[in-house]
């Protein structure tokens, strides 16, 4: 039976179930793989982390105007060229801060 003949339940059983087996680490691998064949650059931790830094420094937030005290992505996207050699888009840097510091609240939580 193929993968798509499977209820999208079954889909999310499945790979939850694999999950548990091969551990996070393993879960981690195969995501920058599956990014590195799409052609893409995986973010590496030291540039999570200045991500992370950069969106909670106040020189580079917006100082005025309605996102005023809001993180601007494009100085930060600059800021990373310059330090890592890898353009990346304002949005992506966005949703990876998110990502990034949704995953913290959730280890914090299991630490707990």
């Amino acid at each position: 039976m193929g993968i798509f003949a499977r209820t999208h339940e079954e889909r999310s059983e499945h790979s939850r179930m694999l999950n548990e087996l091969l551990g996070s680490e393993a879960r981690q691998e195969r995501a920058r793989k599956s990014v590195v064949a799409r052609g893409l650059t995986p973010y590496s931790s030291e540039e999570e982390e200045a991500i992370l830094q950069l969106a909670g420094n106040e020189s580079y937030q917006h100082s005025e105007g309605p996102s005023r005290g809001q993180p601007d992505w494009s100085m930060i996207s600059d800021v990373l060229y310059e330090q890592f050699g890898v353009r990346r888009s304002p949005k992506s840097l966005k949703d990876k801060k998110y990502k990034s510091s949704k995953s913290v609240k959730i280890a914090l939580d299991a630490v707990k």
